[in-house]
């Protein structure tokens, strides 16, 4: 098993299990993750937040692909940080299992 921490500011969390560090954050399938994520959690929560980049993420392989990615979204002119969890299966179908506020 492999232990990954991810730290961003004053936020931390440590995975364990499959999950590797995404090495290019800036990969167009990656920012579509991302882009999903703020999409539907806009959707879900009825905000408004524009999605900005996705700082950093990892991944992990199970039947599919689980992404926790640590994502910049503007929420009106102020710049704030999420932590958000997307699951996408071998068809692509992708669904979004967690998204909170971390920083700013």
């Amino acid at each position: 098993m492999a232990t990954v921490e991810v730290n961003v500011g004053n936020w931390r969390t440590t995975l364990t299990g499959g999950w590797v560090l995404i090495k290019d954050v800036k990969a167009p399938h990656v920012l579509e993750i991302g882009e999903f994520a703020v999409t539907e959690h806009n959707k879900e929560a009825k905000t408004e937040l524009k999605f900005k980049s996705v700082v950093m993420g990892a991944t992990e392989i199970v039947n599919g692909v689980k992404y926790l990615l640590v994502l910049a979204a503007m929420d009106g002119a102020v710049t704030k940080y999420y932590e958000a969890g997307v699951y996408e299966s071998c068809m692509g179908y992708k669904k979004l299992t967690s998204f909170k506020h971390i920083l700013g």
